[in-house]
């Protein structure tokens, strides 16, 4: 037997022996597992479907690359106050570009825009969302961490500014650049491919209606379905062609005309602990209750999606776990998710690395 199926049919045995059927945590899950720069096994559950909602996977899989393209090519300092970049936050005194980086410019965690933003072409509801993130006052910008959507709204104007280009026009040419076949947008929240192709996701009570192939972001859905923190869709195989060019990044190799001086800025670490754990856009893991389990050191970084998506790679270990799920089609507010996913990152550790557990 391959040991690639040696591999998949051992963590199949293994989480259902810790959880019983996988299928009551996500109606639909893909793994792909990554070690020395290939894929080591894929495993899979539920139905199939081609395309899922990748969620906040957008901050890292857009967001990170353009603005890691960004400081390449242009004169932004990240020490420099956005308010030099969009001179109509007059609420914005003291923020920095990279205190919006690093979720510590002091703005709240989310609002509902949707409820204020009315249909119409993406640039009529952009001109709506400047006029909504006028009036946001941050609190104590720098001195404390929230992860904050609010952040990621002001960085896509920023780069907008910057470039001289709308956000759609950036994705282009980030998708050309990075060498994404399946991940897209559903601009203007029109369906790019069959609706049976996409994971649902369950119901939306403002939408009201299931949903399947639209974007679960209500915020995002509210942008016309373009947006740098939320609305991207994809399958597995340009997440781990995406992780492993994150891998030669950090090896010091360069990669999709990325640097690997600038790329590597944004897997560090740039929050003390005790404030967050935070490099550039990256998540790192949280010490003793990180989404990625215990076999994730401090030299990882990777993120998670609301709807049940996570990408981590350790650069130490040189491990890669990609993770996606529909797990809010069986609801939002179930709490048992946060307890699968660290499993599922520690029984590949386990599996992978042939140690119990993982050392911090």
């Amino acid at each position: 037997m391959p040991y690639r199926s040696i591999l998949q049919r051992e963590f199949d045995h293994q989480l259902r022996e810790h959880v019983g059927d996988p299928l009551m945590y996500a109606p639909s899950q893909k793994l792909s597992v990554i070690s020395e720069g290939k894929v080591l096994f894929r495993w899979s559950c539920g139905e199939d479907f081609e395309f899922f909602d990748l969620a906040s996977l957008t901050k890292i899989l857009f967001s990170a690359p353009l603005w890691v393209r960004l400081l390449q090519h242009s004169s932004l300092d990240v020490k420099d106050e956005a308010r030099v970049y969009l001179p109509w936050w007059k609420n914005g005194d003291g923020v920095t570009v990279e205190q919006l980086l690093i979720h510590s410019s002091g703005l709240t965690w989310w609002k509902p825009f949707f409820k204020k933003i009315k249909e119409g072409s993406l640039q009529k509801r952009r001109e709506q969302l400047i006029e909504l993130l006028k009036k946001e006052v941050p609190e104590n910008p720098g001195q404390v961490c929230m992860y904050s959507d609010l952040s990621l709204f002001y960085l896509g104007l920023i780069a907008e500014e910057v470039f001289q280009k709308s956000l759609m026009d950036l994705w282009l040419e980030t998708k050309a650049q990075m060498g994404y076949e399946s991940l897209h947008f559903q601009k203007a929240n029109q369906l790019s491919h069959k609706k049976s192709s996409y994971a649902p996701t369950g119901f939306s009570e403002w939408r009201e209606k299931e949903l399947q192939g639209e974007v679960h972001d209500d915020n995002a859905w509210s942008f016309g379905g373009v947006a740098p923190h939320a609305g991207l869709f994809g399958g597995l195989e340009d997440l781990e062609n995406y992780l492993l060019s994150m891998r030669k990044l950090s090896l010091g190799d360069p990669a999709c005309a990325l640097k690997p001086d600038f790329a590597q800025r944004f897997f560090q670490r740039k929050t003390p602990k005790s404030l967050g754990d935070f490099g550039y856009l990256f998540m790192k893991p949280t010490k003793g209750a990180s989404s990625a389990g215990r076999f994730f050191d401090d030299s990882s970084f990777g993120h998670t999606g609301f709807t049940g998506t996570s990408i981590w790679y350790s650069p130490k270990k040189d491990l890669g776990v990609i993770l996606l799920t529909n797990r809010v089609q069986l609801g939002v507010d179930l709490p048992h998710f946060k307890v699968y996913r660290p499993l599922v990152h520690d029984l590949v550790g386990q599996i992978v690395l042939g140690s119990e557990w993982g050392e911090r």
